[in-house]
């Protein structure tokens, strides 16, 4: 007994090798680039919310550029920020207080080839908002 309806399994395939294989290396690609790239975005992410906050406690008060620094540097440890605050000028002016950061970053990617980020910003407190 022979049926008109033709058999589909014959003509349906799902993934060769090769294609399992291709997607796995992307898959992996696109997971090392977020490890790479994520951190220190993340650091820059933690800095502006930390900068913007530290602005905002000291509006009332009357300290040095150095002593904001400082304080910078004691809430980069509490939140884990892994940026040196070298790379930051804090000043104290009739204005009021302002932090500017300048840095790069630079991670090694796969074998030789690195991944360089470059952070700029300036922190205000005379407007009572941050430029980013």
């Amino acid at each position: 007994m022979s049926s008109s309806v033709p058999d589909h399994r014959q003509r349906q395939a799902g993934f060769s090798a090769s294609g399992t294989l291709l997607i796995l290396i992307l898959v992996a690609f696109l997971l090392k680039v977020a490890v790479v790239i994520a951190p220190p975005y993340y650091d820059h992410y933690m800095i502006g919310h930390i900068a913007t906050d530290l602005l905002k406690d000291v509006a009332g008060q009357d300290i040095s550029g150095d002593k904001l620094c400082s304080d910078l540097s004691t809430r980069f440890d509490i939140n884990h920020v892994t940026v040196p605050v070298d790379h930051f000028q804090c000043t104290h002016d009739d204005q009021g207080y302002g932090i500017s950061e300048d840095y790069e970053i630079r991670k090694n990617f796969i074998a030789n080839l690195d991944v360089v980020m470059h952070f700029s910003g300036n922190f205000a407190s005379q407007s009572g908002a941050s430029k980013h």
